[in-house]
């Protein structure tokens, strides 16, 4: 990813956006532009583009959701972080 290389953020910001366009079934997809969002301080978009990964990725999924408890702890929603942690030691 030349743009993050480059730190440019607007730049990574739109080469993600047109992944997603171009391949919207891509858990991978979703996932890499959740942690674009989450490096920015976009916590919330972040959670959703990582639900969104949720419904293609079959894999991952106990990966997903540690990130998900990361993010909720950054937002001090510690009963939320608890949570997806605890689903994610499950899968």
């Amino acid at each position: 990813m030349i743009s993050r290389l480059n730190n440019d953020v607007v730049g990574a910001k739109h080469y993600l956006e047109h992944a997603i366009n171009a391949h919207p079934l891509e858990a991978s997809v979703y996932w890499t532009t959740a942690r674009y969002y989450y490096k920015t301080n976009q916590f919330e978009e972040a959670k959703k583009l990582l639900e969104s990964s949720l419904k293609y990725d079959i894999w991952q999924k106990g990966v997903i959701y540690r990130e998900m408890a990361q993010i909720s702890a950054m937002q001090g929603d510690y009963e939320g972080a608890i949570d997806f942690a605890t689903i994610a030691i499950e899968m």
